[in-house]
Order: C-alpha cells, then structure tokens, then sequence
C-alpha cells in the first residue's frame, strides 16, 4: 500500500501537466508547487520524484541515484543548474542532463559520476 499525503496537494501548471502526462508512475505529490528556485524556477516533491521547471529548462524529473547525487550537489542552486532532460538510458545505466553539465548513474555499483560543461 502507498503512503498517501496527510492532505490533498495542489497541482498547476507546467509541473501539474507534466505529471499527469507521465501518467502518474511517480507518485502523488507530498507538498504543493514551491517557487523559490534560482531565477524563478518551481519544483514540487512526489513519492518517487522532485519535478523541477524553469523558464529556460522546461519541466523535467530527478529520481532515485540521480535525484541523490543532484541533491548532494545542492539541486538548482548549485552549479549543474535546472535538469534540461528525464533520465535517459546509457550502456552502464541512466544519465541525465543539467544546464551545467549532466549526472551518470551506474547500475552494476550504484554510483554516480558527474560530468560538468
């Protein structure tokens, strides 16, 4: 059984339309939309995901090993920026990219290398 959020969340815009789109495979959201990302950007936090948006990067997902690393290195405000895409699939396991640089996670060790621009 999921865990569901003490009270119903708020959903809006392009993070709202986002997660709907995703078809909700991440999960319900745990906290209504904040935006007091640098720059004006948003995220909202879900039981498998933080969805980040920004003028400039569009809507994107961070999860599991990637949202950990992203995490460590301060998420928006640190300096790989806003995502600029979803995870996506490489030979050694997922990668996702970030305006100033990307963040790999490795299947097999379960670590994460990040790779900056």
């Amino acid at each position: 059984a999921r865990d569901l959020p003490e009270r119903q969340r708020t959903l809006r815009g392009a993070i709202g339309w986002t997660w709907i789109a995703h078809g909700w495979d991440l999960g319900l959201p745990l906290q209504d939309e904040q935006c007091s990302g640098p720059r004006g950007g948003c995220y909202q936090w879900f039981q498998g995901a933080v969805y980040w948006w920004s003028s400039g990067s569009g809507t994107h997902y961070v999860k599991g090993g990637i949202k950990a690393a992203y995490e460590r290195l301060n998420w928006a405000w640190g300096g790989l920026g806003y995502p600029l895409t979803n995870e996506y699939a490489v030979s050694t396991g997922y990668r996702q990219d970030f305006q100033g640089g990307s963040i790999v996670w490795d299947r097999r060790s379960g670590a994460t290398t990040v790779l900056l621009r």
